[in-house]
């Protein structure tokens, strides 16, 4: 019959080992979230800028 220790450090080994892994996923999607949230602020900033450019330049008018 195995060792009742050796079944619970196996146990704990699994637990701690999943633990790792759900905080690695964890990390993951908060950089992927923060890189995804700096792309659109830097895409509204974009289409600010062109928007501000095409009204100083009236680039508006000359396409109608």
């Amino acid at each position: 019959m195995p060792d009742p220790r050796t079944i619970w450090l196996t146990i704990t080994n699994v637990l701690l080992g999943v633990l790792v892994v759900l905080a690695l996923l964890g990390m993951a999607c908060a950089i992927l979230c923060e890189i995804r949230l700096r792309y659109k602020k830097r895409q509204a900033w974009r289409r600010e800028l062109e928007g501000d450019l095409d009204r100083l330049f009236h680039r508006g008018h000359l396409q109608k």
